[in-house]
């Protein structure tokens, strides 16, 4: 059976809608299998805890008694909401308590108490929390 060119100009098209829409759902599950964003205990670390040579993080220019008012209302809002997580893995009770010291410690520099930030260096002890509850 002889083909018109109009019928070649048909099935090159079909062929061409149809690689490019496999084209597309190979975009669509790629994207599915990545991560929407980072989990909020992730958040919160980069934020409050990560720090660098040339720049503190959050936490030790609170321990420091460098950080301004309004750097440790921004820490104790987070260390609240890390409050309010659950471990990635260890026991319960140990991540409450560890992440009430913070919180009361960061209470204790809003305030004006020098001494939150003995107490933050004590309760916000991260490698002792990341043996204990960081997976792996």
């Amino acid at each position: 059976m002889k083909q018109t060119p109009f019928q070649r100009k048909l099935i090159v098209c079909a062929a061409l809608a149809a690689l490019g829409l496999s084209v597309i759902g190979v975009q669509v599950s790629r994207a599915a299998a990545k991560p929407e964003k980072d989990s909020d205990i992730t958040v919160i670390m980069k934020k409050a805890f990560k720090g660098s040579k040339t720049k503190p993080s959050l936490v030790k220019k609170a321990q420091d008694g460098q950080a301004s008012p309004e750097e440790l209302k921004s820490l104790l809002e987070y260390t609240q909401q890390l409050q309010k997580t659950k471990p990635p893995k260890g026991e319960v009770k140990d991540w409450d308590e560890r992440n009430t010291g913070m919180v009361a410690a960061v209470e204790l520099l809003v305030k004006g108490d020098k001494a939150g930030g003995a107490a933050l260096k004590t309760s916000a002890d991260c490698k002792a929390c990341h043996k204990l509850h960081q997976p792996e």
